[in-house]
């Protein structure tokens, strides 16, 4: 009996080396090691979990907005941008000594209002032109939010008759990161979710959109089984893991193409919107450009409306100064930092041209859990520290004058010609 256990323990043991073996040649065929492939997995895991959260944009807690894109549901519990009970609040809001501060955003805004609303609005307290009034902070804040939605909220609520006497804007992540990851079945200046929308396209389309929810679900599953067992250092484990999602992935490929030619067959240029025919650096320019160009808009169009207009681009584990090595396995990773990199440049053209931009993006260097959770929500520590920089900025602003720049000067400076050849210059008057 004892012979018979130790030769089968033998045989299984033989089994295992070969299978280590068998492991070792497939991740060299692959040219990875074994911390590549974990790190891979975790991509695949976030990439999914962003889908997801893209797909319930429309699926549960959000509808489409006839001008702001997507908004949140008109349920009792929910603020923020869209809401009518939030809208119908600021637009009672406009007794003489009242002053009115409209946050604007994705995530973290959102987070930065639930930690630290009453520590700004102190804070505001303390500036002398707002000294002795009466403070209130409004959250239009709103997660997955991105340009130019926050101008087409301000646009809106001012068209409305809002009283609005200051506006943060906090974003810069999902402008150049989310949508590419998330939702990259639509246009990148599309809001995120906006292929959903897609879903009664015909039954081709629906049976396509089927097959690719049944792929990625395996996908995600499988991730997340071996995300525990291909912690163990083994080749075999491993392996296995890569080859059969990579098969997977072959498939929702497939998948995607067809209904891409689905899509184009049934003239459903509706839902992927305007895709630029460029592609890298070239588009992430893009979305940065487009990014510089809303909050200019938004810089003027407070201007003309007796409105303080502050800009800060958010901190994030992707800006240069804070680049984490574990960040490097994020879908986010490559796509952010290209376009942290690309929005300094950016705003620091746009402190030239009069906004009042705040680049608090390599805040929290190096970066750290103990003020930021995941790419985009403050912890409180992290909130209170970000106020401390606003009001900072706010506080050297007093006796600035500030001046407006011509349309045609920023639009300059942010139209790549080379990128669209067709964009000409229009002839604008001096102050529009």
């Amino acid at each position: 009996m004892l012979k018979r256990l130790l030769y089968l323990c033998a045989i299984f043991a033989a089994l295992l080396i070969v299978s280590e073996i068998i492991g070792f040649v497939v991740l060299a065929g692959y040219d990875a090691n074994l911390e590549q492939v974990r790190a891979r997995r975790t991509a695949v895991l976030d990439r999914l979990a962003a889908k997801r959260r893209a797909e319930a944009t429309l699926g549960g807690e959000y509808a489409p907005h006839p001008y702001i894109g997507l908004v949140r549901r008109q349920l009792a519990e929910n603020a923020g941008m869209g809401s009518d009970a939030w809208m119908e609040d600021l637009l009672a809001h406009h007794g003489p000594g009242d002053y009115n501060v409209l946050l604007l955003g994705g995530s973290m805004a959102t987070s930065l209002y639930d930690s630290t609303a009453d520590d700004l609005r102190e804070a505001l307290s303390g500036l002398p032109w707002i000294r002795d009034r009466n403070i209130k902070i409004f959250d239009g804040a709103m997660p997955d939010a991105k340009q130019p939605q926050q101008l087409q909220a301000l646009t809106y609520l001012l068209s409305l008759g809002a009283k609005i006497d200051m506006v943060i804007n906090l974003d810069g992540f999902n402008e150049v990161a989310l949508t590419p990851v998330a939702d990259p079945y639509s246009s990148p200046f599309y809001p995120v979710g906006w292929s959903q929308t897609a879903a009664a396209g015909g039954n081709l389309q629906l049976s396509l959109l089927g097959k690719l929810r049944v792929a990625e679900e395996f996908q995600e599953r499988f991730a997340r089984f071996f995300s525990v067992l291909g912690e163990a250092p083994s080749y075999a484990l491993n392996a296995f893991w890569l080859v059969v999602h990579d098969k997977s992935e072959h498939y929702a490929q497939g998948v995607l193409h067809q209904l891409s030619i689905a899509r184009s067959a049934a003239g459903d240029s509706d839902t992927g919107g305007y895709r630029p025919d460029v592609e890298g650096k070239d588009m992430t320019r893009l979305l940065a450009d487009q990014w510089a160009r809303s909050s200019k808009l938004m810089a003027d169009l407070a201007l003309s409306q007796g409105v303080l207009y502050i800009h800060v681009l958010q901190p994030s584990p992707y800006a240069a100064k804070t680049q984490q090595v574990s960040a490097s396995g994020s879908p986010y990773a490559v796509w952010a930092g290209r376009g942290y990199k690309t929005m300094e440049e950016n705003g620091d053209l746009l402190q030239r041209m009069g906004v009042v931009f705040l680049d608090e993006s390599s805040l929290f260097s190096p970066a750290s859990d103990d003020f930021m959770e995941g790419c985009c929500s403050l912890t409180e520590k992290g909130a209170q520290m970000l106020v401390r920089e606003i009001i900072g900025g706010l506080r050297s602003l007093d006796g600035r004058e500030m001046t407006a720049h011509t349309y045609e000067e920023y639009l300059s400076r942010f139209v790549d010609t080379k990128l669209m050849p067709g964009v000409r210059l229009p002839e604008t008057q001096e102050g529009g």
